[in-house]
């Protein structure tokens, strides 16, 4: 073998390397998820193509649209007299609230290990007037809020959470804490709420063609929603105020998973890889999972 004689021209260590490039980039092709805005000025989630290091633009029939968002019908009842309080006290703590134990019942094995409830969600049976929560989630955002934004906040609490007082004043908190620090540019509740692929119950997803929940359209029954205010008021106030994502602790709302029947309540492999569900981002979830402070509280799972 014969020896290089040393040179100072590295322009040929480069140019070769950038051929190489070029001729493997153009070999790639995929899709991103995009924003997409509309000759109506209508801000959407879309789909681009792209091929090599070019992106080409697409049609307006490509465009996956989003419906107009739906307001709430619901109308929060701010007054709650003694006798109410006493009788929801105790339907509440009969009916709605669920304890976690130290494993998330409702969560698969992952790699033949339980999802570790690590707020240890305690069962609590709170409750309080609208009035009074209203004053303490304005305390919380630093602003005060329309009846619009209030409402919202409080239809979409029911909507996104589980049945848990704990959990409930999380979901309320990132909601809030995203509306303080004007997340995606939102200026409201109501803003933060109707963005785009962010809260599945309020806006829908490309599963049902962008239709929010019934949940959120109708709101919380009066003893879902005295609850709620009750988790805003003695909860709320202690919950951390840098915290800005949640989803569902469920792996199985994110992958295909074994029938129940089947006796398993793990994961589906197919040829050593899960199946993700159309429209879920599976990896969003094991993400927040490896954020460190990430914490589940009830059935969801909390980060920064």
């Amino acid at each position: 073998m014969s020896k290089l004689t040393p040179n100072n021209k590295c322009e040929i260590l480069i140019n070769d390397f950038i051929g190489l490039a070029k001729a493997h980039l153009l070999t790639l092709k995929g899709q991103a998820l995009c924003t997409t805005t509309t000759v109506a000025g209508v801000v959407v989630p879309s789909l681009a193509n792209w091929s090599g290091y070019f992106c080409e633009p697409e049609t307006p029939g490509e465009v996956t649209t989003l419906r107009d968002p739906v307001p709430t019908r619901f109308e929060g009842v701010t007054d709650l007299d003694i006798v109410e309080i006493e009788y929801y006290k105790d339907d509440i703590k009969q009916v709605y609230a669920e304890s976690y134990p130290s494993e998330v019942i409702s969560a698969p094995t992952f790699g033949s290990v339980k999802t570790l409830n690590s707020a240890n969600t305690p069962n609590t049976s709170y409750v309080a007037a609208g009035i009074d929560a209203r004053r303490i989630a304005e305390g919380y955002l630093g602003t005060q809020m329309t009846d619009t934004d209030f409402n919202n906040l409080i239809a979409a609490i029911f909507a996104e959470s589980g049945r848990n007082q704990t959990e409930e004043a999380h979901v309320a908190a990132v909601i809030l804490n995203r509306t303080r620090k004007k997340y995606r540019n939102g200026n409201s509740v109501t803003d933060i709420l109707y963005q785009p692929v962010q809260f599945e119950a309020v806006t829908g997803s490309p599963r049902n063609g962008w239709r929010p929940s019934q949940n959120f359209l109708n709101g919380p029954p009066r003893r879902n929603e005295v609850s709620i205010y009750g988790a805003i008021v003695n909860i709320l106030s202690s919950v951390n105020k840098d915290i800005i994502k949640f989803t569902s602790n469920n792996d199985c709302l994110y992958v295909q998973c074994n029938a129940p029947q089947s006796g398993e309540k793990d994961i589906k492999y197919i040829n050593g890889k899960v199946n993700e569900l159309y429209g879920r981002d599976y990896d969003y979830l094991l993400s927040l999972r490896k954020t460190p402070g990430s914490i589940v509280v009830g059935s969801s799972i909390f980060s920064k």
